[in-house]
């Protein structure tokens, strides 16, 4: 049992704790204290907490309480952070229900990258926007993709399989084999550095893409093949 050295965790903050160590009565470091300070870092080291930010744009979408429904029921281990944005309705319902797993309803916030660097991967659309933001967060991303995702969007999933930084699910539906697919140690670890060892350039690319448009000559030079997709104007035939 420990004396002097203590663990806090706060479910306002996955992933983040706090280690306390009171005073002993010497006022000095002792031996004791230091045995403390490695079990308590080691026992901090062997959870198996793991944080998923669940992000769908600013206002949300239902199959975010679907996906909830679905990994409580399974009691997979994993804690959730649930970004619901402008969806006051969404972010409702999910405060009501009594969940068992660790559950955070987060509303409209402008710290989505407080909330991205607390996770340890997403799960969201494909939409260029997320990924790029996942990429640059450092964090592997869990994805839909089928007759239903929007064309310009069905690329950004292909590019997930071909550069290994995620699992693309042909329904949120598989929610819980994906889940924990993503939580085997092993294979986290790989889509970690996978994700480590992309290069974003997207905000380079802007300039690259008018000066095509504008059939001018540009100064920004070609991005490496590694990059995460850029958002590309999609274009619309009548």
């Amino acid at each position: 049992m420990s004396e002097f050295v203590s663990v806090h965790l706060d479910s306002g903050h996955p992933g983040v704790g706090t280690l306390v160590l009171s005073r002993p009565p010497t006022n000095a470091m002792t031996r004791q204290v230091y045995r403390e300070i490695e079990q308590a870092a080691a026992d901090v080291s062997n959870c198996d907490d793991i944080a998923a930010v669940v992000l769908f744009g600013g206002h949300g979408s239902k199959v975010m309480f679907d996906i909830t429904e679905r990994l409580d029921a399974a009691n997979v281990p994993v804690q959730l952070i649930l970004i619901c944005g402008r969806n006051e309705a969404l972010a409702a319902n999910l405060r009501a229900r009594k969940w068992r797993m660790p559950v955070n309803v987060i509303g409209f916030t402008k710290e989505i990258h407080k909330w991205m660097r607390a996770a340890d991967f997403l799960i969201g659309k494909p939409g260029p926007g997320s990924i790029a933001e996942a990429m640059v967060r450092k964090l592997p991303v869990l994805i839909e993709c089928n007759s239903w995702t929007l064309p310009q969007e069905r690329y950004n999933a292909e590019w997930v399989l071909e550069k290994r930084v995620g699992i693309v699910l042909h329904s949120f539906k598989e929610i819980v084999d994906g889940v924990r697919q993503m939580l085997e140690p092993a294979a986290l670890t790989e889509f970690r550095k996978n994700v480590a060892s992309q290069n974003n350039r997207a905000i380079f690319e802007i300039p690259e893409i008018l000066a095509k448009l504008l059939g001018e000559p540009s100064s920004i030079p070609a991005a490496e093949p590694s990059q995460v997709p850029a958002k590309v104007p999609a274009t619309h035939s009548t």
